[in-house]
């Protein structure tokens, strides 16, 4: 049997003697896998692999464990199910072994989020957009795999789970060009298994990746890269565009009395409860809140303004068009924005170029998006009574609006995809003439 085959079934057992485990209790681990392998008559080859991480994880499980629960946030560790414990433990030993193949461990997340996951979980895998890092290797060999080596230079888009480009046969240079790393947040926005894939594909970035040069479209999403072993000096920052032509100010539409609007999903992650509960705090009571978006955590947002008797003063618009969109963020007096974290707030940008102010969580990539108390106001993360402040703040004064609107006009406008693009190409030029091998050589050990 070939023996990537024979790894996935021993990943198999793994799975299998630690689901059993955690459901039996007190028992030992490793006597738990033993009887269950005895009675399927598990080949030992795959037991000597599956025993491997099984040890691991009796050996080191309380480490394990702790740092699991600390990076899954919201989710601790005793409130998942016993598949996604499984999964993580699994994936968290291979880790520290430092032979976690990330393809296999994503298909372990994908088949468990297929077979025990949720609706949403099952959209997810099903899409052609969540399979792509699992197809990608294969389509390039096929498609590129002749003229790769004469290729200058491979950009790869991370976002999610990374392909781990740097190790393609055949690629002379990679450009990692990175958006935003989840992390833990990513277990406040996907399904469990599924969130456990792209934590786990994420955590050997730093030494897949040390050599390899990146664009990151933030100062947060740099840091975040340095923090998982990338050299700073590796990262060029190139922040993305705005298209100032399209998103214009229009002073008529700005509504007469005070309205605040959040566009965006509707998910958890996205804390649009802190917005709603920040609104809620204010003393103005003539204000207005407008809600654009769609997402599952919709039911829950709406079940929160009754809750807190808000009745037509919040409005829930669902998904909007983007003629719509331009139109809402014009009236507005200022958007409002709550996310822990984010890449970086094309959003808060959008409504920039149109003169509106934005009061948003001082966070990572979104702080850079906002100058603070020039184009808007950034408030600690979750701090809603500092949030309702800086509403009520704006919504007192018609000319702070215009003021703060003013500046956030000329912000927006030093935003453009020229100089993007004009930063990029000189970014993928210098690597272009830089040694190939000078950028692999850790890399490919």
């Amino acid at each position: 049997m070939p023996r990537t085959r024979v790894e996935t079934r021993a990943r198999a057992r793994v799975l299998q003697a630690l689901y059993a485990w955690d459901l039996r209790g007190e028992q030992a681990l490793e006597r738990v896998a033993r009887q269950i392998w005895d009675d399927l008559s598990v080949p030992q080859e795959e037991r000597r692999i599956a025993g491997t991480l099984v040890h691991t994880v009796a050996e080191h499980g309380r480490e394990l464990d702790a740092e699991l629960a600390e990076v899954t946030t919201n989710w601790r560790l005793d409130r998942l199910g016993v598949v996604e414990r499984s999964v993580l433990r699994m994936g968290a030993a291979e880790l520290l072994g430092g032979k976690t193949p990330p393809r296999v461990v994503i298909q372990e997340g994908v088949k468990l989020a297929e077979r025990y996951g949720s609706v949403q979980s099952a959209k997810f895998v099903n899409g052609v957009r969540h399979t792509f890092p699992l197809l990608a290797h294969r389509y390039f060999n096929r498609v590129f795999g002749d003229v790769a080596p004469s290729l200058d230079v491979l950009v790869e888009d991370v976002n999610k789970i990374p392909l781990y480009t740097p190790r393609w046969r055949g690629i002379r240079r990679v450009v990692a060009l990175v958006p935003h790393l989840f992390g833990g947040t990513v277990f406040q926005e996907l399904a469990a298994p599924l969130a456990a894939a792209v934590w786990l594909a994420e955590r050997p970035l730093g030494r897949v990746y040390r050599n390899v040069p990146f664009e990151a479209i933030s100062q947060s999403t740099a840091d975040d890269l340095a923090r998982r072993g990338i050299p700073r000096e590796h990262v060029e920052v190139i922040y993305p565009g705005i298209d100032t032509r399209g998103y214009s100010p229009m002073p008529a539409q700005r509504e007469p009395r005070p309205v605040f609007v959040y566009l965006g999903r509707l998910k958890k992650y996205k804390g649009v409860h802190y917005v709603i509960r920040a609104f809620a705090q204010m003393q103005n009571r003539d204000a207005t809140l407008e809600i654009a978006g769609a997402g599952d955590y919709r039911p829950r947002l709406d079940t929160l303004a009754r809750s807190l008797d808000l009745g037509r003063r919040v409005r829930f618009l669902g998904r909007i068009s983007e003629p719509d969109k331009l139109t809402l963020l014009r009236r507005a007096w200022a958007l409002v924005f709550a996310s822990p974290k984010e890449g970086w707030g094309i959003t808060n940008l959008e409504a920039a170029a149109c003169a509106t102010p934005v009061v948003a969580s001082n966070s990572p990539g979104i702080r850079e998006s906002v100058r603070d108390g020039e184009t808007g106001y950034l408030v600690p993360h979750g701090d809603t009574n500092a949030m309702a402040a800086a509403l009520d703040r704006i919504a007192a004064s018609r000319d702070l609006v215009e003021r703060l609107g003013r500046a956030a006009r000329s912000f927006a406008e030093t935003f453009t995809w020229e100089r993007a693009a004009e930063e990029t190409a000189a970014h993928l030029a210098k690597v272009v003439a830089a040694p190939s091998s000078h950028v692999f050589r850790a890399a490919r050990r």
